[in-house]
């Protein structure tokens, strides 16, 4: 109990190892990469398996995103800040809302999972029906004025090894 003689100085020079804990606590420390629990359930949420090289990718990178693509996150609660903008939510709101743009053309796009944004609307999705020499989905822009799609790369890890500029690929007709 502070005694009369202590000042407003006093009490908070007491208080203070508890102020700064509980600010600790408070602070969310980043987490980079993810867990192979949280990227399976985002495969449960979107019906489907995401590529190996992808996956791997995660574990080390999760939320960090690409040089000029935004790559699209895998939701982790332990740090829901960085990562509620994920692949799962992206395919679940704005990519349904692009399809409803095409609902009168006979394009199939259920093939297709946007797996990053180029920044204009387009996206890079990956091609399930369409499996490249690694086993995997190809990388294909996705153009969001046409509905068009264009092969990028043979699979998520070529897509990284490329360079910026040859992402886009040639001039689309």
């Amino acid at each position: 109990m502070p005694s009369r003689q202590d000042g407003p100085g006093t009490r908070m020079a007491r208080q203070l190892p508890a102020i700064q804990e509980r600010r600790h606590l408070m602070k969310r420390h980043r987490v980079i990469g993810t867990s192979e629990a949280a990227i399976r359930a985002a495969e449960i949420q979107l019906n489907r398996e995401l590529p190996k090289s992808f996956s791997d990718w995660l574990l080390t990178h999760n939320g960090l995103g690409d040089r000029e693509a935004l790559i699209f996150p895998i939701y982790d609660a332990r740090d829901p800040r960085k990562t509620w903008d994920s692949i799962v939510r992206h395919f679940t709101w704005d990519w349904q809302q692009w399809q409803e743009n095409f609902s009168d053309e006979p394009h199939d796009f259920s093939g297709l999972l946007p797996f990053a944004e180029f920044g204009t609307g387009d996206y890079y999705c990956f091609d399930y029906n369409t499996i490249g020499g690694a086993g995997e989905p190809v990388v294909v822009l996705w153009r969001h004025e046409t509905g068009q799609t264009r092969k990028i790369a043979d699979n998520f890890a070529a897509f990284l090894r490329m360079p910026s500029s040859t992402r886009l690929g040639e001039p689309w007709p």
